[in-house]
């Protein structure tokens, strides 16, 4: 395709999720859907938007139609499933079709999604063309979710709508659960290429995988998280506002930060960072519940239960930070940054050296050794003033 086809198509998918998304922001006040839920459909437009970019930068590459074909997926299951509720207070129309539509796209948005872009991320190709077959699998995932979804008896299962499915068919029920099968098993296909695609990269194309596999790997942490304090009896809405924010945001927008290789190389800084603090976290909570729970029960019967226990415990945790920050930098590095580490150590001990040695012709060696080690450059040399000429 010519750039001004590529450009009309990609700008013309966009502006169909942008209607669609505006359809389903109109519709939801006069049905009286909460507004809370706006800001969630507006947010259905940032995959269609990198998408829009990345086809227009690479539009050889199959991802960024994808991420357009995703956005499109959401906008009609959004205005379908928001003027199917619609129908049932207005006495609109085909509103039952309108449900079943939203339906029935549902399944190619998991495909896509969760099977066709991790088969074919970052470069829009297969790892190699022994992997043919688990497109052939994903396109029979499709079809089976699909259709089941169409022909599935009962509830249209959408919010605020009560019709049934006008194309259901008794006993079908069985289609549907082909299509889990299949997808759920074209799930771990595409995960399994990812990794292998991954183990065999190197350079950009290990950090572009790195940028998505860290923002698709927060979503079940953040989630596994949430049902560890509702196991508590605590409200988890916060860690509902993460996952979905991690899903429409962060992933595609580390899609397309890795693929238009956007600062590509500070990806193994976050992960650091993210880790260090993670881990910090968690260990310092620790502490803090565990001592307030030990304080309080030795100070009850001195002081009738004041709040001297969460203050000593504060400052005691507040001591902690530091020192406790270090050492978790330092283990992080040690395990998931082992290169840095390494440099790091290889400069210190020449640091160490340094201040011991006096020979310049053997600090020279040394010098270039260490750059070579810790930087490894393709050359490395090093110039001298002459001392004459420093002395002038």
């Amino acid at each position: 395709m010519n750039p001004t086809t590529v450009a009309r198509l990609a700008w013309g998918m966009f502006a169909a999720c942008l209607m669609l998304n505006v359809l389903a922001l109109a519709m939801g006040p006069v049905r009286g859907a909460p507004t809370w839920g706006y800001p969630l459909v507006l947010s259905f437009l940032v995959t269609p938007a990198v998408g829009a970019v990345v086809a227009l930068r690479q539009p050889n590459n199959a991802i960024g139609w994808l991420l357009l074909a995703s956005g499109l997926g959401f906008g009609v299951a959004g205005a379908g499933s928001e003027y199917a509720a619609l129908s049932e207070i207005e006495s609109l129309p085909v509103g039952a079709a309108a449900g079943w539509l939203a339906n029935v796209v549902f399944f190619g948005i998991v495909v896509i999604g969760a099977v066709l872009v991790p088969l074919l991320f970052p470069n829009g190709r297969l790892l190699t063309a022994r992997w043919r077959p688990a497109l052939l699998m994903a396109a029979l995932a499709l079809l089976f979710g699909t259709t089941g979804s169409a022909v599935l008896p009962g509830d249209l299962d959408l919010e605020g709508v009560q019709a049934d499915n006008p194309f259901g068919i008794e006993g079908a029920e069985w289609v549907l659960d082909v299509g889990y099968a299949l997808i759920l098993f074209s799930i771990l296909v595409a995960g399994l290429s990812l990794a292998l695609r991954f183990r065999r990269s190197r350079g950009d194309e290990r950090q572009q995988i790195k940028w998505a596999v860290f923002a698709a790997a927060l979503m079940p942490l953040v989630l596994s998280v949430g049902a560890v304090v509702e196991a508590f009896g605590q409200p988890i809405t916060a860690f509902e506002i993460v996952f979905y924010f991690l899903l429409l945001f962060g992933l595609p927008a580390s899609i397309g930060a890795a693929i238009l290789r956007y600062r590509l190389y500070d990806i193994d800084r976050i992960i650091n960072r993210t880790l260090t603090y993670g881990v910090l976290t968690a260990l310092l909570a620790g502490v803090y519940f565990g001592l307030v729970v030990a304080l309080q029960a030795l100070l009850r019967p001195l002081n009738g239960g004041s709040d001297l226990a969460l203050v000593a415990t504060t400052l005691a945790v507040a001591a902690l930070f530091l020192p406790a920050r270090r050492r978790v930098q330092a283990a992080v590095d040690r395990r998931f940054n082992r290169r840095v580490y390494d440099a790091t150590q290889t400069i210190d001990a020449f640091s160490a050296r340094l201040r011991e040695q006096i020979d310049l012709d053997t600090l020279r060696y040394e010098l270039l050794a260490v750059i070579d080690e810790t930087m490894q450059p393709a050359g490395a040399s090093l110039w001298l003033r002459d001392r004459a000429e420093a002395v002038r």
